[in-house]
């Protein structure tokens, strides 16, 4: 940061000879009147850089009150947000544009760059902002309409850690293609620093903050603001799982015909199973993998005994459906239509199943009467079925395929069962809850003091649905994928839930937020997490799990009879009757 600075104060006035709004190689943004950042090259990083446009936004004159008292410090050069001609305020008074508002403000203009440091899980976005009066003393701009002619601001130049905030709001002028507007940076502290663009350029910071990885972002097109939040990931690069970096990319259409010989058997199921959790698949080999993965299909069998499996699953199919076109009864009434209201809010917003009277909607409903009044009649319906089945449906795109694919999620769901199996919705969150305590007792320790933490209302619908409106739903397949390899454990969806709490739960214990505020903040991150580092945490964590030296007895079910009857598997503390761990009584069946 120092090393910025520095090269910012470095600069001279005869550096710079390029007409008004240039953009410039290597990743430059040029919005200025007269000049260009030549001699920054030495930075070797994309930046956004501008000149004459981004002003510096505080109150001309403080004042104090008993309610709401601004808070002051003596300058610091080195980037705090609390500078003497900063201005601090609680967040939460914060509303609209504008922050700082009214004629008594100053606006000090001056260059602005954003740069990129460190690699992995450390890097980070660096902001360094300049004074006009630093580099080029005698230059002046004029102030915008309202604004206090400030001619030498005394003003010291500010370089902000934005890995270190606690949140960017973006404003930006209706009419302006997003290009004017105001940035505010909020401190952890509640403490916010003010930029105003003038002249431009603020779309293509918007690009350069959305292109981060460890940003979240909303846009809330009718208030006009981007909202930017941090999140990081807890494990380092040397805790995560050992064989994260043994796979080099998904598995693709070559790599799975180089895996099979002649007559179509799987060379190496193993091989085939790690690539998939820990690198993907890609799409186009959904169609085809999905029965494997789910156990449709057996990986040593031939391309024609797989032809033949096929054929036998679309005459069973057409059977099923025959039977419940030729019931006597009709189904339930309120049944019939609990599934056709879920059907027609499923996945609406996707092409397969996008506008009125689509027939795609016809098939998902069949294929669930079809299960739930044939196949499987000893199992009643529950909401999130369609959920589960809808994209299987528009990915393989033929009835039977999808039918059998369901059959085999549902059995593997523990929500999905005859009565007397049923694993509830409760034991699930206990099972979440005590793998919590032994891989996050940071957050345990915060759930135990919050009234209601232990329900971890929060985590409801992540087990339910398995994580499906919190991902893009490309990644929510991704996930989905992951856990259908049963690649160690048979509950990875677990330590996708534990991967999420770990990065962002940090924000609801230092605010002490109580369960109502914690579910909307973890609701607040729908359909906005990073796959990619969501998955190589959780993976992280299951390894990590691995290596703890006792957990919870209740958890011994989401790992093989193999791994507890290792060597080094750890010592499973009983915290009841202890009939969870005797012997080898799967959990499944203790109530």
């Amino acid at each position: 940061v120092e090393s910025h600075v520095q090269a910012q104060q470095s600069l001279s006035v005869n550096s710079f000879q390029v007409p008004e709004h240039e953009d410039c190689e290597n990743g430059w943004s040029i919005y200025s009147t007269s000049y260009t950042p030549e001699n920054l090259e030495t930075l070797q990083d994309d930046v956004l850089f501008c000149k004459n446009n981004v002003y510096l936004k505080f109150p001309g004159k403080r004042t104090r009150s008993p309610s709401n008292s601004s808070k002051t410090s003596s300058t610091n050069s080195g980037g705090s947000l609390t500078e003497s001609v900063g201005h601090s305020i609680p967040m939460r008074s914060l509303s609209g544009s504008n922050y700082v508002s009214g004629d008594n403000i100053i606006l000090i203009p001056g260059y602005l760059y954003i740069s990129t440091r460190g690699s992995d899980f450390g890097q980070t976005l660096i902001l360094n902002w300049t004074p006009n009066s630093i580099i080029s003393p005698d230059d002046s701009v004029p102030s915008p309409k309202g604004a206090i002619p400030v001619d030498k601001p005394s003003c010291s130049s500010v370089s902000i850690d934005l890995g270190q905030m606690e949140s960017i709001h973006i404003f930006y002028q209706a009419g302006s293609d997003v290009t004017i507007g105001e940035v505010v940076i909020s401190t952890r502290e509640r403490l916010f620093k003010v930029f105003y663009f003038k002249n431009g350029g603020l779309n293509d910071l918007i690009k350069k903050f959305r292109s981060w990885k460890y940003f979240n972002y909303q846009h809330q097109s009718q208030l006009q603001q981007y909202l930017f939040t941090v999140f990081r990931p807890r494990l380092s690069l040397a805790e995560l799982h050992p064989e994260e970096g043994l796979v080099t990319g998904v598995l693709t259409d070559l790599m799975w015909s180089q895996l099979q010989d002649p007559t179509g058997r799987v060379l190496d199921k193993r091989l085939v199973l790690q690539t998939v959790f820990f690198r993907g698949l890609h799409s186009s080999l959904r169609k085809e993998l999905w029965p494997y993965l789910l156990g449709l299909i057996d990986f040593e069998i031939t391309v024609r005994q797989k032809k033949e499996k096929s054929k036998q699953n679309q005459d069973v199919y057409k059977q099923i459906n025959y039977k419940r076109e030729q019931l006597q009864s009709q189904p339930d009434a309120s049944l019939l239509q609990q599934i056709t209201n879920d059907v027609n809010r499923t996945d609406r917003s996707h092409p397969f199943y996008k506008g009125d009277g689509n027939k795609n909607l016809d098939r998902l409903q069949q294929i669930l009467l079809n299960y739930l009044l044939i196949y499987r009649p000893d199992i009643s319906y529950c909401q999130g079925m369609t959920d589960l089945l809808s994209p299987l449906l528009y990915t393989l795109d033929d009835n039977a395929e999808a039918f059998f694919c369901f059959t085999s999620v549902v059995e593997r769901s523990p929500f999905f069962k005859p009565s007397k199996d049923r694993v509830s919705l409760r034991r699930q969150v206990t099972l979440l809850v005590s793998l919590i305590q032994a891989l996050l007792p940071w957050f345990y320790t915060y759930l135990m003091d919050v009234e209601g933490g232990l329900s971890l209302l929060f985590a409801h619908r992540w087990l339910l649905v398995c994580m499906k409106r919190e991902f893009k739903m490309d990644d929510t397949l991704c996930i989905w994928e992951a856990c259908w390899t049963n690649y160690s454990t048979n509950s990875f969806h677990l330590f996708v839930c534990v991967a999420v709490v770990a990065i962002y739960g940090q924000r609801s214990v230092d605010q002490n937020m109580n369960i109502n505020e914690l579910t909307i903040h973890f609701n607040s991150l729908s359909n906005s997490l990073p796959v990619d580092i969501v998955l190589s945490q959780a993976r992280g964590y299951l390894y990590q799990f691995t290596k703890c030296s006792e957990v919870p007895c209740v958890l011994r079910s989401i790992m093989s009879d193999d791994f507890w009857e290792g060597t080094r598997s750890p010592k499973l503390a009983c915290e009841g009757s202890g009939s969870c761990c005797r012997g080898n009584v799967p959990l499944s069946i203790v109530t």
